[in-house]
């Protein structure tokens, strides 16, 4: 069976942290996807939110990475 390893981010990507899948759930509340785009690497799925966060969908041989990186603050 794959795992999911859930992971929150910091814009720059400099700070992350392991959360949980309620924590990304909750972040998904009230916002709709503005873009969807393949990954860099081409092995996942990154989707754009209206609040200027995304999430990463990364496919990696033992499971997935799901990871919400947080909006740009101005």
């Amino acid at each position: 069976m794959y795992k999911f390893n859930y992971v929150t981010s910091s814009a720059d990507g400099k700070a992350t942290g392991l959360v949980n899948a309620e924590y990304i759930s909750h972040q998904l509340i009230n916002r709709s996807i503005g873009s969807v785009a393949t990954a860099d690497s081409r092995t996942g799925i990154s989707l754009g939110l209206s609040d200027g966060g995304y999430i990463r969908f990364l496919l990696k041989a033992d499971g997935a990475e799901v990871v919400y990186y947080l909006p740009n603050k101005k």
